[in-house]
């Protein structure tokens, strides 16, 4: 199933994006001070 591939591979990236912004949302709250 072609289609089960892309979607798996989608949601990984999203994934992966979702997790970068929120770390980088963590380190510019520790570089602020807010943390």
């Amino acid at each position: 199933m072609p289609s089960d591939i892309t979607a798996k591979r989608t949601s990984a990236a999203f994934t992966f994006q979702f997790n970068q912004k929120e770390k980088g949302r963590e380190e510019n709250s520790f570089h602020n001070g807010k943390l």
